[in-house]
């Protein structure tokens, strides 16, 4: 019963370290959602829901950008737009 109520905490800390790493910034009034703002004012919103995320950009390059690093890093679906 101990290791069901770890995995969601450890699942935690590999992607949020995960995303630190690729230089997303934590959003201080809800620390499910990170961002990363580009230099030519493009953007990633990224939404952390349990095993889930919801991602909202503006630049089609850096979407398949981010999708391909995290597909390298981790197990995913893409259940496309919504």
């Amino acid at each position: 019963m101990y290791g069901l109520k770890q995995s969601p905490h450890e699942w935690n800390q590999k992607i949020n370290a995960y995303f630190l790493f690729q230089k997303f910034e934590r959003n201080f009034a809800n620390h499910n959602v990170y961002f990363k703002i580009t230099q030519e004012f493009f953007y990633v919103i990224i939404t952390l829901y349990d095993d889930n995320l919801i991602m909202a950009f503006n630049d089609l390059t850096l979407l398949k950008e981010t999708k391909g690093n995290l597909s390298k890093k981790f197990e995913m679906v893409d259940l496309s737009e919504i």
